[in-house]
């Protein structure tokens, strides 16, 4: 299939792949519109709407598949009966459970502590926004590199010279570093999502270098695709390509209608 491919043809063609299906969705960038202040983030109502009456679906299990931790997904979108697979996979939430929180040895909260020391004293003052959790801490420039791209190039690369330094991982993604304690991989949170659920196939949708892997995994067991950005007009392991959050919110109205008896 080409990355052009209609949305029927895509409709059509994840119609037809084997029950169990899995349904995975990335949330920022493929669900919720990109917005300058991260805290601001919101699927549409509409595709809430869409995403509850798809998890209803008899042989349809729907995860959301986001970097985010479980309380920043929750104040984004809420869908009950969904999976939840959070910080780029170090947790996967079964419906209707609660998250757990995260035990950090104490050397790793020093390292925490040492990257968030140099992100609030050096990219806070430059106009970045500072995302701190339990496991990680990131630092997003957008807003900033509207005005200053180079500046913001600046602050990611000190981020990952920082992130170095305090022995954190570093991943990079659209206009944001994160400094992890492990590198969590969405590819790998999918597979073990899919023989959890005994998935048969998969649809996958993500926008970012860090949706690849997952991208990867759902192209080879089903269908991987990746959703056009400013930043970002194609990926070569995607099945097929999306026009951002709102070719995604089409997709996911025809998928329903094709989906529903």
């Amino acid at each position: 299939m080409s990355p052009n491919a209609s949305v029927d043809r895509l409709v059509d063609a994840i119609a037809h792949l084997e029950r169990p299906l899995l349904v995975a969705l990335d949330v920022d960038g493929t669900l919720a519109p990109i917005v300058e202040d991260p805290s601001r983030a919101k699927v549409p109502t509409a595709t809430a709407r869409t995403l509850r009456r798809l998890r209803t679906v008899e042989g349809v299990e729907l995860a959301l598949v986001t970097g985010r931790d479980a309380g920043q997904l929750e104040r984004i979108v809420s869908i009950p009966g969904a999976w939840r697979v959070v910080e780029h996979g170090r947790a996967i939430i079964a419906p209707g459970e609660k998250p757990r929180g995260v035990s950090v040895e104490p050397e790793d909260r020093r390292k925490l502590a040492r990257f968030k020391s140099w992100a609030h004293e050096h990219a806070g003052p430059r106009g970045a926004h500072v995302e701190e959790k339990d496991a990680s801490v990131v630092v997003h420039v957008r807003k900033l590199a509207k005005d200053d791209p180079a500046g913001a190039e600046a602050v990611l690369d000190g981020a990952r010279e920082a992130a170095d330094e305090a022995g954190l991982c570093c991943r990079d993604g659209r206009a944001v570093v994160e400094a992890q304690l492990a590198p969590f991989d969405k590819g790998a949170a999918l597979r073990e999502l899919m023989e959890t659920v005994g998935a048969a196939s998969v649809l996958y949708a993500g926008d970012d270098l860090t949706d690849e892997p997952a991208i990867r995994v759902a192209a080879d067991r089903g269908v991987g695709l990746f959703v056009r950005s400013p930043e970002r007009h194609a990926f070569d392991g995607a099945t097929a390509s999306l026009d951002g959050p709102e070719g995604v919110a089409a997709l996911l109205d025809a998928l329903l209608a094709a989906l529903k008896p």
